[in-house]
């Protein structure tokens, strides 16, 4: 069976770019556009990985993350955090959720690929 990845992006550009990097790679990518239907789709489905923005609409990265990481059926599921942000205080409030990995919008969609990849290895 495939890994499974909720992708939550906002910037449907950069969604469909890692969406299709990914999809080649042979995961199967959910994508949401905003935080609260990510939150829901995130506690109705299964999935290996989720790769989260940290700027989002109706419900944030840094509340995404905070709800599922309390949650015991998410403890194990690694969550990527893609942001703009740079401060080191902003960053150190995305790392306090329990986040897995945190990686600058400035990265390469093939290196967040490569970073998938690392903590799921194969996609089947």
């Amino acid at each position: 069976m495939r890994k499974r990845i909720l992708m939550v992006e906002d910037d449907p550009i950069a969604a469909k770019i890692l969406k299709g990097l990914l999809e080649t790679r042979g995961f199967t990518v959910e994508h949401t556009a905003d935080g609260l239907a990510a939150l829901r789709r995130a506690r109705s489905e299964a999935f290996d990985l989720l790769i989260v923005d940290w700027l989002l609409p109706e419900l944030d990265g840094y509340k995404i993350c905070r709800l599922l990481k309390m949650d015991r059926r998410f403890r194990d599921v690694p969550i990527l955090v893609v942001t703009g942000r740079s401060n080191p205080d902003d960053l150190d409030k995305i790392r306090s959720v329990g986040v897995d990995e945190v990686l600058s919008k400035s990265v390469p969609p093939i290196e967040i690929a490569s970073r998938v990849e690392k903590r799921l290895g194969s996609a089947a």
